[in-house]
């Protein structure tokens, strides 16, 4: 995009793809929380002298990070979402969104491969 455009395309162009990133932060925190839920209950009912705990701590640790980054990151694209008086954001703030969307991506992936470690090793 060069510099000499409109504020007005800017904001129009870029208000479905701040809604689609609200979105996938929104979803991946809710995964997240209720990863956590179910590894609870799992461990409660499944698993009553499990192998392995360390994958279980892994797991929820992953998924706390990836629902306090996501949380990060859906207030970051809240707090900027284009509209027509607003100025087109910076690398930093860029640089920002983009790292918690990613960091959110890898915690929980790194979650869901921790829980299936766990489930394996306890098969």
């Amino acid at each position: 995009m060069s510099d000499d455009q409109p504020v007005s395309d800017w904001h129009a162009s870029k208000g479905d793809q701040y809604k689609a990133l609200s979105e996938y932060a929104k979803h991946i925190a809710t995964l997240s929380a209720g990863s956590i839920l179910l590894i609870a209950t799992m461990l409660d009912r499944v698993f009553a002298h499990p192998k392995a705990r360390g994958y279980v701590l892994l797991a929820v640790s992953s998924f706390l990070a990836a629902l306090a980054i996501s949380s990060v990151g859906f207030l970051m694209t809240a707090v900027m979402f284009p509209h027509s008086k607003r100025r087109q954001l910076t690398e930093t703030e860029l640089t920002v969104i983009a790292a918690a969307m990613v960091l959110t991506c890898g915690s929980f992936i790194a979650g869901i491969v921790a829980i299936a470690a766990f489930f394996w090793s306890n098969w």
